[in-house]
């Protein structure tokens, strides 16, 4: 399941090679995960890895370059995705368009339903180089919250006829677009 995602161009168009990740600095994406502050039980062998891609756009698919996987830290402690030794995949068109990376969380077979978690970063949290200037790392802080947190749920099953049971993390409603039909709203009932 993706996690984390965040769109990065380099819009000055002069000449330097921009990279994702620094070898003396932050390597690549740095991640807070955590247990809700409501505790559920999430452990870090709830997750058995967290992968790092570059896209061209803001959607996980078979397309996009994996440039980092780690094992999730400690919880409370900062996972980092290095993406320095990826190569040249590391590196932003000089005034081309916006990359993407995403993370994607892989969730362990064995991982408990309901147990949940929240995704959180400090401030510059993404690691860049740029030749010939000095190393840099951007991202606001992201505050992990309660509210807005993952819920590690079964896999779908396929429902012919009856009802379904839609895991809701706390909010009262949410909105789904289903492609060829439309918006639809799911209210929660208990």
């Amino acid at each position: 399941m993706v996690i984390y995602s965040i769109g990065i161009e380099d819009v000055a168009g002069d000449g330097d090679i921009v990279q994702i990740g620094d070898p003396a600095g932050v390597r690549g994406v740095r991640l807070l995960i955590n247990d809700l502050n409501a505790a559920t039980g999430f452990t870090t062998s709830d997750i058995s890895t967290l992968l790092l891609f570059r896209s061209s756009d803001a959607v996980l698919s078979s397309n996009d370059i994996l440039l980092a996987s780690a094992t999730l830290a400690p919880l409370g402690a900062a996972t980092e995705l290095d993406a320095t030794g990826a190569g040249g995949n590391r590196n932003l068109g000089d005034g081309g368009p916006p990359i993407f990376l995403i993370v994607q969380a892989v969730i362990y077979e064995t991982a408990v339903t309901g147990h949940a978690f929240t995704v959180g970063a400090l401030v510059d949290h993404v690691g860049f180089k740029e030749v010939p200037n000095p190393p840099t790392a951007v991202g606001t802080a992201i505050v992990a919250s309660d509210a807005n947190h993952v819920a590690i749920g079964r896999p779908p099953q396929p429902v012919i006829g009856g009802t379904l049971a839609i895991p809701f993390g706390g909010e009262s409603a949410m909105l789904c677009l289903l492609l060829g039909t439309g918006a639809f709203v799911l209210w929660r009932r208990a």
